[in-house]
């Protein structure tokens, strides 16, 4: 399975996220450094994802290009466009990315230990 890494590249003061060690085009890496790129939209995705009760569905656009739809635990990433295929991963993982990368935005360089999840391909 592909690893994502949360860390803080040399010489940088901001953290990345990479897949296998590449910014690679995958959605979720997209979706994380991007769409949550800012503390309160991380912030505001953990609100209101964390709350959602077991077997929920909900629809829910960050105003950029990825949207995530969550039904039976399960998110699913779809991009605005269209040949673009949507990813599919369990939605408690991308909660637990999603808490990594909140903490890796809210800290610095020196107090952020870089974090390491298995998606699916």
């Amino acid at each position: 399975m592909p690893r994502l890494s949360i860390e803080f590249l040399q010489g940088s003061s901001s953290p990345s996220v990479r897949i296998d060690g590449e910014f690679s085009s995958s959605l979720v890496r997209e979706f994380i450094a991007d769409e949550l790129r800012p503390l309160a939209a991380c912030e505001h995705f953990l609100q209101v994802f964390e709350a959602l009760p077991d077997g929920a569905e909900y629809d829910h656009g960050f105003g950029n290009a990825i949207a995530v739809y969550a039904r039976d635990g399960i998110a699913h990433l779809e991009h605005v466009v269209a040949s673009v295929p949507e990813y599919q991963l369990p939605l408690a993982q991308l909660v637990q990315v999603a808490r990594a990368w909140a903490h890796a935005l809210s800290s610095n360089r020196g107090n952020h230990r870089p974090e390491y999840f298995e998606v699916p391909p």
